[in-house]
């Protein structure tokens, strides 16, 4: 019972002090777990080896809480698939420490950093480990490397590819996981272990708890940006562009775009039952198209073509379903170039040819001046400009390619709309 109230009285100690991390961790079941090797989390529970917690500095304790937060709110308990238990959470140590360090948390000794993976999701560092052994493995034919296959530095400690010192130790052997987890490796990125969310083979548990972790982190978000009266701190304003990541299924966040978009009407024809116990019968919600779409197209010279290639795909699938009535495509660079203009029946395209740089305050006033009808703006860009223009009167979405880190920053700085990442 001492350990279960060390970590409550850290919980609470950080509502006042870290309101945004403790309120996420309160969804969390706090449960005592004596074959853990320290603390471990499944998106639902936060175990914990009563031993350690009793050890563990107060500081350390709550670090290792909001690690815990932070793995849920970047789905890494429902997003490891098939890759390498021991691996996969090596990854997004690398992935979030980082983030708590930079929230001010002191995380305790074994904690693993890399700043060549700062700012990478867990999926890309994954694929960056997963390159780096297969290319030491041609080379060196496991030579001078540790059980992981990381290079060995001075008393054996592991470095990173640069050969910089890896600020990181070895753990010691994990727990067996909870069911439906998979099997920790022998080397798990100690302190701190995650466990999958449900088995693989229950896409829709996993799918929800995605769901419910993007809901309280959105409502913590926005309670943290009520609080500092505008403005998120430095670390928070990265976490609220994480969606835009590879890891997120773009196509779906551009589709839930669209529908928040459009409006609605009431029919009799779909009748509202709801209340047919109570004996009322009210008319149904039938959704209608976006009457009008704008596509704004950055036409410089950074544009990607696979990027551009896939976005074309998805807007053509949804003028074709009748998702939306009229798309108006404006082409731009430092000026507005182009302009068509699609209606139902049309045959819908888009074409680009690379050139000049990229200023979005002539897009935004060309569709105040020609398009005032317009539900709402899609903008395929970069976003590597500062001349955004004055915050227009309807939804404005970035659908950003290019480098996931320079994105990230680019997005953090936008001074309005949301923001997916475009993975081809």
């Amino acid at each position: 019972m001492e350990a279960l109230a060390k970590v409550g009285k850290a919980r609470m100690r950080m509502l006042i002090t870290e309101p945004f991390f403790a309120t996420l961790a309160m969804h969390m079941a706090i449960v005592e777990d004596a074959k853990a090797q320290d603390i471990w989390t499944d998106g639902n529970t936060l175990a914990f080896n009563p031993s350690f917690v009793e050890a563990a500095k107060s500081a350390h304790l709550e670090a290792l809480i909001a690690k815990a937060v932070m793995h849920c709110a970047n789905f890494h308990p429902t997003r490891r698939g098939g890759r390498d238990l021991k691996e996969w959470n090596k990854a997004c140590a690398y992935a979030v420490n980082p983030f708590i360090r930079d929230a001010g948390f002191e995380l305790p000794p074994g904690s693993l950093f890399r700043a060549d993976f700062e700012g990478y999701s867990a999926e890309e560092i994954f694929s960056k480990m997963k390159a780096e052994k297969r290319k030491e493995e041609q080379q060196g034919g496991g030579k001078g490397k540790g059980q992981d296959g990381s290079k060995q530095g001075q008393n054996g400690a592991p470095s990173a590819a640069n050969g910089q010192p890896d600020q990181s130790q070895a753990g010691a052997p994990g727990n067996a996981p909870a069911p439906g987890a998979g099997q920790p490796g022998n080397d798990p990125a100690a302190p701190g272990e995650i466990r999958d969310g449900a088995p693989a083979h229950e896409p829709a548990a996993l799918a929800e708890m995605e769901t419910d972790w993007t809901i309280r982190t959105r409502q913590a978000l926005a309670a943290a940006l009520k609080k500092g009266h505008g403005n998120l701190p430095g670390h928070l304003q990265q976490l609220a562009i994480q969606t835009i990541q590879p890891r997120i299924d773009w196509k779906s966040e551009w589709r839930n775009f669209i529908d928040r978009s459009s409006t609605s009407s009431r029919s009799w024809n779909r009748p509202n039952r709801r209340f047919i116990s109570r004996g009322l019968i009210l008319p149904g919600k039938v959704p209608a198209a976006i009457s009008h779409l704008v596509i704004g197209v950055d036409n410089s010279f950074s544009i990607d073509q696979d990027a551009f290639s896939a976005f074309k795909a998805e807007n053509a699938a949804a003028f074709a379903e009748g998702i939306v009535d009229q798309i108006t495509v404006v082409y731009f660079n430092v000026a507005v170039n182009r302009v068509d203009v699609f209606q139902n029946g049309d045959e819908f395209t888009m074409e680009t040819k690379a050139g000049g740089g990229t200023k979005f305050s002539p897009l935004f006033r060309w569709v105040e001046e020609n398009a005032d009808d317009a539900a709402a703006v899609v903008v395929f860009t970069d976003l590597d400009s500062t001349d955004f223009g004055p915050e227009p009167d309807l939804p404005v979405l970035w659908a950003a390619y290019g480098d996931s880190k320079a994105i990230a920053r680019r997005a953090a700085a936008a001074p309005f709309g949301d923001t997916i990442y475009i993975a081809a």
